[in-house]
């Protein structure tokens, strides 16, 4: 349809997701009940005209944060004066470029169930926070990919006090962050319906 209409030589084309699905790998289906791979891992494709090189695979661990500033750098627009995220184009096409993201970072709240999980996700492990339970799991990402054996903490790669640390320096720096984004105003809202309420309340999003 671009082509067709004379718009591809000037459009950027992003295709990715907000989350993935589980299919009982730990126990449910769906999303919404944990934050393991199956549910944090989803694709991201880009095209941009004059091409980033046809077959291209940026193999560093990046972040859904980094879409937003990545796309208004390839349109040549000014960046976000408070992002997370950080522009994934000094390594498209550049393998040895250094990574944008070393850490990832998930959080799942979801009001129908109580849930609240955090996650901080390294190339060689992964953190869980389960927040309702009070407790945490770590995974060797490297030996076990599909995060079934949780480590004792005697193999931690750092130890469980220096993972406690990484997570307040995380949240941290996420509420200062979010305490500098824009107010939305009353007008910048716009109504919802009650029947729309009621599919998202039935849904989870809202309580």
């Amino acid at each position: 349809a671009l082509e067709r209409l004379g718009l591809m030589e000037r459009t950027i084309v992003a295709v990715t997701a907000d989350h993935g699905e589980e299919f009982f790998e730990h126990g449910g289906l769906t999303h919404r009940n944990t934050l393991h791979d199956e549910v944090l891992r989803v694709p991201l494709i880009l095209h941009r005209p004059g091409g980033i090189g046809a077959g291209t695979r940026v193999t560093h661990q990046i972040s859904i944060h980094d879409v937003a500033p990545t796309l208004l750098e390839l349109a040549g627009l000014a960046p976000f004066e408070v992002a997370w995220g950080r522009s994934l184009v000094p390594i498209l096409g550049d393998a040895l470029a250094p990574a944008p993201t070393e850490i990832a970072v998930g959080e799942l709240v979801a009001a129908n169930t109580g849930f609240h999980f955090c996650s901080l996700r390294h190339l060689d492990w992964k953190l869980i926070i389960d927040f309702k339970s009070g407790t945490h799991r770590v995974y060797d990402l490297r030996r076990d990919p599909g995060e079934q054996r949780p480590l004792a903490e005697s193999d931690y790669p750092m130890p469980p006090d220096a993972f406690e640390q990484l997570y307040r320096d995380t949240a941290r720096r996420m509420q200062e962050l979010a305490s500098r984004l824009p107010r939305p105003d009353e007008r910048d809202t716009p109504r919802i319906p009650a029947v729309t309420r009621d599919q998202l309340r039935s849904l989870g999003y809202l309580r």
